[in-house]
């Protein structure tokens, strides 16, 4: 497919964003996703460090075709800026069993027709969820399950004292490597 046929959030490969972070390739969706349905996954990487990330790109092409447009972007607008303090106050907060935000922001793209402004949140890159590590296994391993119960937990109660209500604890949002299980 042409580049110029292609959604705003879907053409950032090759761009530098902020001076600092390369986006090198676009993430495919994985299979029975919950959730990322707004946004487009990229890979991305710190030219000054080289540590990969994850770029979560917000695409409002959805929101175009709606029957409200005005009220969708507003809706995706909001989710997306809550998200962005949200994520801001967990980083200040310090919380080491929440994945918080390593950058954010936006780029221009295009002519400046239509909406060409993609806004994105930079996260550190995780190995996957807790599925995929549950699908190595193919067994329950007890230990295993406690551990990740424990750093849930812990989790939670980082977000709870901070007055943060998680509000969306499901398997995707639940980052698991073996060195941290």
């Amino acid at each position: 497919m042409a580049k110029d046929m292609l959604k705003p959030a879907e053409q950032l490969e090759g761009l530098l964003l902020k001076n600092r972070w390369e986006v090198v390739k676009k993430l495919p969706k994985p299979p029975n996703l919950s959730g990322g349905n707004f946004s487009i996954p990229y890979e991305v990487k710190d030219i000054e460090t080289g540590q990969s990330a994850f770029l979560k790109a917000l695409d409002y092409s959805g929101a175009l075709q709606s029957r409200d447009p005005a009220r969708e972007l507003q809706a995706m607008t909001e989710a997306y800026n809550f998200e962005r303090d949200l994520l801001m106050s967990c980083r200040t907060g310090h919380m080491d069993r929440v994945v918080t935000s390593l950058d954010d922001g936006s780029v221009s793209l295009g002519d400046g027709l239509g909406i060409n402004v993609v806004q994105f949140i930079v996260f550190e890159l995780a190995n996957g969820n807790i599925r995929s590590l549950v699908k190595q296994d193919q067994q329950f391993d007890t230990a295993l399950s406690l551990r990740a119960l424990h750093n849930i937990a812990t989790g939670l109660s980082q977000l709870h004292s901070q007055k943060i209500a998680h509000q969306d604890l499901k398997p995707s949002n639940i980052s698991q490597t073996r060195s941290q299980a």
